[in-house]
């Protein structure tokens, strides 16, 4: 089954398909199916050219219902919240995308990866490596801002 990915946490909408084998899918129900996609969503497992990994943030439309990846699993998500969601810039996304993630600190962390050049923003806990959404290299932060955290 190909399941078509929006990648908003990254990207500005583009589409990334996902291929889930058919026999991972037969029975499950729909966020079993989603963490499948999130799983082969990996450039790791499933290399797509000039595309990021399926990230927190990132839409798919599955079975009529929008979701969103969200820290630990989807959150359905209607039109009308999609429509707002792709007017935020990217840090709006972010924060948006962990509305639902109950920390006390947070922190916007920005990283540059010396390997393709891929420049990102990611919401994070503390000030930790991340992994390049393009190459997969894992990358320290060069610079990080304390946020509040979402109420």
């Amino acid at each position: 089954m190909i399941v078509v990915v929006r990648m908003l946490a990254f990207g500005d909408g583009e589409l990334r398909p996902v291929n889930v084998p058919d026999a991972e899918v037969d029975g499950l129900d729909t966020m079993s199916v989603l963490e499948k996609v999130w799983h082969y969503g990996q450039n790791d497992i499933q290399p797509v050219e000039d595309r990021y990994s399926v990230s927190v943030g990132d839409v798919v439309l599955y079975r009529g219902e929008l979701f969103i990846a969200r820290p630990c699993g989807w959150a359905l998500m209607t039109p009308a919240e999609l429509e707002r969601y792709e007017k935020l810039d990217h840090t709006g996304r972010l924060r948006h995308a962990r509305q639902d993630t109950p920390e006390h600190k947070r922190y916007i962390n920005h990283y540059r990866c010396s390997e393709c050049g891929t420049s990102w923003d990611d919401e994070w806990d503390c000030t930790c490596n991340d992994r390049c959404p393009k190459c997969n290299v894992e990358i320290e932060p060069h610079s990080s801002d304390e946020i509040e955290a979402p109420a």
